[in-house]
C-alpha cells in the first residue's frame, strides 16, 4: 500500500492552507513516502477520494493509506498509521 495525500494548490481558505503544510512537514521529516495529488487540477479525483471515504462533502486535505480512509487527525495523534505495508 502507499499513502495518498489528496490537498489542493489553489485555496482562499487559509485552514486548509496551514493543515497541508502541517501534513506535509510531519510526512517529510518522518520520512514516510507518499503520493500527493492535487484535486484542483481535476474534478474527477475529488470525486473518487469522497466514494473512496464515503463522505460525499469531503474536503482537503484528507489522507489515505491505500484505498483504507485515514483523514488528517490521525497524522498528528498516531503517524504509525500511516506506515506503508510491503
Amino acid at each position: 500500500m502507499s499513502i495518498k495525500f489528496y490537498m489542493t494548490t489553489v485555496s482562499t481558505n487559509r485552514d486548509i492552507y496551514i493543515k497541508q503544510n502541517r501534513i506535509k512537514l510531519i510526512l517529510d521529516g518522518k520520512k514516510i513516502p507518499y503520493e500527493e495529488i492535487d484535486l484542483s487540477k481535476n474534478q474527477e479525483v475529488r470525486e473518487e477520494m469522497r466514494a473512496l471515504a464515503g463522505i460525499p462533502d469531503l474536503l482537503p486535505p484528507q489522507i489515505f493509506n491505500g484505498n483504507t480512509y485515514c483523514g488528517v487527525r490521525v497524522i498528528a495523534v498516531r503517524t504509525r498509521v500511516l506506515r506503508v505495508k510491503k
